[in-house]
């Protein structure tokens, strides 16, 4: 099990990484926003969801197996919520 707790992770996300994340969906962003601007909180779900997407292609490749619980077989793995990432 590994625990990631993205504290100040708004500071170290990777211009380059957003830039063609965003460009992706196809929005047009400006750079030079701050932590406390609205749209801070927007911007670390999509850097969160390139790594939910970088683990199921993972998982998909045989480099990972996926975690499950219960008797249906449920599968957990990664768990993120708020600036918390959980791979199981």
């Amino acid at each position: 099990m590994f625990k990631a707790d993205f504290e100040k992770a708004y500071d170290s996300v990777d211009w380059k990484f957003l830039d063609v994340t965003i460009e992706r969906i196809g929005f047009d962003m400006k750079r030079g926003l701050r932590q406390w601007d609205h749209i801070s909180p927007f911007l670390f779900v999509l850097v969160a969801e390139g790594l939910n997407v970088m683990m199921v292609k993972s998982i998909q490749m045989n480099l990972f197996d996926e975690y499950e619980v219960g008797k249906e077989g449920v599968k957990v793995s990664p768990i993120q919520y708020v600036d918390n990432t959980i791979i199981v």
